[in-house]
């Protein structure tokens, strides 16, 4: 319920969810290809704070700017255009996650909507007519899709599930360089 909370505490939310993701970077030596996003149920809209994560023909201006509250803090977002991720599943596969995303270079990182990326493939853009949902659990949050357990996801220092993701077709490059 970031809502609730006072500016200094969103302040200093962002602040420890911008150091887990620079503690993410220096572990990977700054690796351009690999980072963090949050999954964020609370969001109802994906975002990025970084512009080389959209493909450039695809951001466009919005009608009429949003205000984007919770972790974001209240930024006025004009932009929006079309990220290409993706990830591994647990058993090792490419999970590509192709999303329109809200751009502010002070988003104190990348955002993944669940049920706004979930809801936009239930109607057939990418995966067609599936099952897929996230699970919050105690310890860990899980995207599950057709029945099966996709991904697991640990909680960062903010008791907030993290996603490790790439940029389009440098999984495995990068994995490999590691």
């Amino acid at each position: 319920k970031t809502q609730s909370l006072k500016p200094n505490d969103i302040t200093a939310l962002q602040r420890q969810l911008r150091s887990s993701g620079q503690m993410f970077g220096e572990m990977t030596n700054n690796n351009p290809h690999a980072f963090t996003c949050i999954v964020d149920s609370g969001c109802s809209h994906s975002a990025t704070n970084q512009i080389s994560d959209v493909d450039p023909a695809s951001i466009r201006l919005l009608d009429k700017p949003i205000i984007l509250e919770g972790i974001a803090g209240g930024l006025e977002i004009k932009y929006i255009g079309r990220a290409h991720w993706e990830t591994l599943a647990d058993n090792g596969d490419i999970v590509p996650i192709v999303e329109d995303v809200l751009i502010h270079p002070d988003l104190p990182g990348r955002l993944l909507s669940p049920q706004a990326f979930l809801a936009r493939r239930k109607t057939g853009e990418k995966f067609g007519d599936i099952d897929a949902h996230f699970k919050v659990c105690h310890n860990r949050a899980e995207w599950h899709m057709d029945g099966k357990k996709l991904l697991t996801m640990s909680y960062d220092t903010s008791f907030l599930p993290r996603m490790i993701l790439f940029s389009r077709g440098q999984s495995i490059p990068t994995l490999s360089a590691m």
